[in-house]
């Protein structure tokens, strides 16, 4: 209570008088704050010495950002304090997208609210790069290849481990090598260099994280949250993450119109959206591998940290959810 009381302060908001804690986050502590007035939202930022990304600074600066550019699809950032890693944010009503809910019409909200952030004139240079930003096809590679390799060190005390080491080791393992091998020799068929950058202007402002888990549908409008690892990006991979994220993933036959319409509305060229189509697969190993993420050991401190609001999932949901992904590779209809 005291910094949600602080910040509204500094806000010259009403005083809150009740704090509830809400369901959802995994690496913060997210609460409603009730006033006189107008409810907020309260997010404390988890902060670990091993993982130095700044959530709190990518996502202020991306909501800053978008609302100088008046996208409203996004919540308010109202005040922060860097120092208690937290900020205060405008509360936006609505019920989240369940798995199977996702049709066209969330995806054409999603369109819009891309596109928003990277209308013409768009003064992003002053954004950070995005987390695991991607200026080459072997940067997708790579990212990974890193995931992958800290899988092999799995936390002994998480539940069930034995069963997320078989995982690993007897599927995602072999498929990462065969997916790795066929994308690496599509590029060298369709004449992409893997080591060859972004040209300028190719790169997108990109909430990163855009999955329909991370939105909140009020009627027919769609509000996106969390922007903790949002900035400049390859747009390949912020097509990949929001049909991958396998929360709510939207449904796959609409990726190739929604691929079509994003990079014409980007203004880019053909080439981009065929690095996105041939890149799919990369990030679905990609968000298999993020799903075990809560089976490493500083996977052990987070889950610690989302338990005290409930947003703690079980492991075996965790590893069906991984199974699901890894399904999908090579499907592309």
């Amino acid at each position: 209570m005291q910094i949600a009381t602080a910040l509204a302060a500094l806000a010259g908001r009403p005083r809150p008088e009740h704090l509830a804690p809400l369901a959802g986050g995994r690496n913060n502590q997210v609460f409603r704050v009730d006033t006189a007035g107008e409810p907020f939202v309260l997010k404390l930022y988890h902060r670990d010495p091993n993982d130095p990304r700044d959530r709190l600074a990518h996502e202020w600066s991306f909501l800053t950002y978008a609302r100088q550019r008046n996208v409203a699809a996004v919540p308010e950032p109202i005040a922060v304090d860097t120092e208690a890693g937290a900020s205060l944010l405008s509360f936006v009503p609505g019920e989240r997208v369940q798995a199977g809910q996702v049709e066209r019409w969330h995806l054409d909200e999603a369109l819009s609210f891309i596109l928003q952030l990277n209308a013409p004139g768009a003064t992003a240079a002053r954004l950070p790069l995005a987390a695991e930003a991607c200026m080459s096809v072997a940067d997708h590679l790579s990212i990974v290849d890193r995931r992958v390799e800290r899988l092999r060190n799995l936390d002994p005390e998480a539940p069930c481990c034995a069963a997320a080491e078989e995982l690993v080791r007897g599927e995602l393992l072999p498929l990462w090598r065969e997916t790795r091998e066929r994308v690496s020799g599509a590029t060298r068929t369709l004449g992409i260099i893997l080591d060859e950058t972004l040209e300028a202007g190719a790169e997108c402002v990109s909430p990163s994280d855009v999955g329909f888990h991370n939105a909140l549908v009020s009627g027919r409008r769609v509000t996106f949250i969390d922007f903790e690892y949002a900035g400049r990006d390859d747009p390949a991979k912020l097509v990949a993450d929001l049909f991958c994220c396998p929360e709510a993933p939207p449904p796959f036959g609409e990726f190739e119109s929604f691929v079509d319409r994003l990079f014409a509305g980007l203004g880019l060229a053909d080439v981009h959206a065929a690095r996105c189509r041939l890149l799919i697969d990369v990030h679905r190993l990609k968000w298999a591998c993020i799903v075990l993420n809560q089976f490493l050991p500083i996977g052990r401190q987070r889950r610690a940290f989302a338990a005290q609001t409930g947003a703690a999932e079980a492991p075996e949901a965790l590893l069906a959810r991984t199974r699901r992904s890894l399904a999908q590779i090579g499907y592309s209809s």
